[in-house]
């Protein structure tokens, strides 16, 4: 009975649908008021899925002037064929013998139950899926046959009572159009409800694969537009139908799990702390000298080249060579960026050692793809092989140098601390190296020293005060 009520109002809707886009509501009308005798069996003399073509009434049955009628091809009325038993989808007869009396439902295949436009769904109605919850079309469909069998029955009523000039008469048609008119209105939010639904069906049609999908898709999906679909993506995820649904930042892609949304976020914040860095380093480098800023821009490029000279060469021995050639090279530079008062030790490093370097890898990479490979060649192939190992260790004691003199202002930082925190009494190295007797007094003195500390920190903020 279920299957058959939803069948009717799926072709309520399409029926609608179909006058809406034509424009010719002339026999919608009578369509849908066909399509109701036909299931309930009013209106044409068919007596349901229950008639029979026994002897004997059964309760309830509508019974013709020849009802019982044993004549095989006519039912009381002349030339008029016997009516037959109404096929009723998805049920079974259990007595075939009165009329095909039917009950019960047929045995149903074996696997879930398969929705024609959206595949497996749950008993209930909604997809076995933790992300999606589709929403059930039992209210919608019930409101659109309520609200198009009131619009119709109560315009009938309205449309005579309102031509029939009679004041009392006009009057309750003017009621019966409100009523009618109301009942459109539940008509067309029932309709409205469905289209939802189909649209809901589609969405998660594409999101169910990756659990996302660019906003562009999914409207086009539907024939809608971007902003329409936002609207309703957002009115559904406040739903539950996408109880994990999120947007990202500019409405332009909608992911349906909560997992794949901190990814988002955790990649977006990765980001952003990037192009923070990013900026940060550009502001830097544009105060640097133009020197400065000349010197580590042609470092940079001598890393490129190296780079793009590495992928054209096979051989493992050398290309790890050169990949350690261009880590040192790379830092070099950028221990210049941080350091630009180190960049007046590099002037033979740029005039002359990079530049050889570079011509020397230039050389290796013609030599080798000489078709012909001839002994100086490959004495010269050799030669150069083993020249990295050198450039490479002077390279990189170049960039030590760097790490030594760090080291040693470092040095000199923390000695001239130590220093003035001693004159200050702030430190007790002198009795740490003392006899017994003096380290015995080390918790006293430590006291001390922390009490003169606050007299000193009291009397430079006074001082500082006046």
């Amino acid at each position: 009975m279920v299957d058959g009520i939803f069948d009717a109002i799926e072709k309520v809707v399409d029926i609608v649908d179909q006058a809406v886009n034509s424009q010719d509501y002339s026999t919608m009308n009578r369509d849908i008021g066909n399509l109701f005798n036909q299931k309930t069996g009013t209106g044409t003399g068919q007596q349901g899925p229950n008639a029979g073509s026994g002897t004997g009434p059964r309760p309830g049955q509508n019974r013709g002037p020849n009802a019982g009628n044993p004549r095989p091809n006519h039912n009381g009325y002349p030339g008029r064929p016997r009516y037959q038993p109404y096929e009723v989808p998805g049920r079974r007869k259990v007595n075939s013998t009165n009329g095909g009396y039917y009950a019960g439902s047929a045995p149903r295949s074996a696997g879930p139950a398969v929705n024609r436009t959206t595949g497996p769904v749950t008993a209930a109605g909604s997809r076995k899926s933790p992300f999606f919850s589709r929403p059930s079309g039992v209210g919608p469909g019930f409101m659109t046959a309520l609200g198009a069998v009131g619009a119709f029955s109560f315009f009938g009523l309205a449309l005579p009572l309102l031509t029939s000039g009679i004041g009392a008469a006009v009057g309750a048609g003017i009621f019966f159009g409100i009523l009618g008119g109301l009942s459109a209105g539940v008509m067309s939010w029932g309709i409205s409800s469905l289209r939802r639904i189909k649209r809901t069906d589609r969405y998660y049609a594409l999101l169910s694969d990756k659990k996302y999908a660019d906003v562009e898709d999914l409207a086009s999906c539907v024939n809608r537009t971007e902003k329409f679909v936002v609207g309703e993506l957002r009115s559904l995820t406040g739903k539950k139908v996408f109880p994990q649904g999120h947007f990202d930042a500019g409405r332009k892609t909608f992911m349906i799990t909560d997992e794949l949304y901190q990814q988002y976020k955790a990649v977006t914040a990765q980001t952003k702390a990037l192009k923070k860095v990013q900026k940060e380093q550009e502001k830097a480098f544009n105060d640097l000298q133009p020197e400065v800023r000349e010197m580590i821009v042609k470092g940079n490029d001598y890393v490129r080249k190296i780079h793009e000279a590495n992928d054209d060469i096979a051989d493992p021995v050398v290309t790890e060579k050169l990949n350690r050639m261009e880590a040192i090279v790379a830092k070099i530079f950028a221990e210049v960026r941080e350091r630009p008062q180190q960049a007046g030790r590099l002037s033979m490093l740029m005039d002359y050692y990079l530049p050889t370097t570079s011509k020397l890898i230039d050389a290796y990479r013609d030599m080798i793809h000489q078709p012909i490979q001839s002994d100086n060649l490959t004495a010269a192939e050799r030669e150069i092989e083993n020249s990295l190992d050198t450039i490479n260790d002077a390279f990189e004691k170049l960039l030590d140098s760097f790490y030594a003199d760090a080291a040693m202002d470092l040095s000199t930082d923390i000695s001239v601390m130590k220093t003035m925190m001693k004159r200050q009494g702030l430190t007790n190295e002198d009795f740490k190296t003392a006899g017994p007797e003096l380290r015995a007094e080390g918790p006293r003195m430590e006291t001390a020293a922390a009490e003169k500390a606050a007299e000193n920190e009291g009397l430079l903020q006074a001082g500082g005060q006046r």
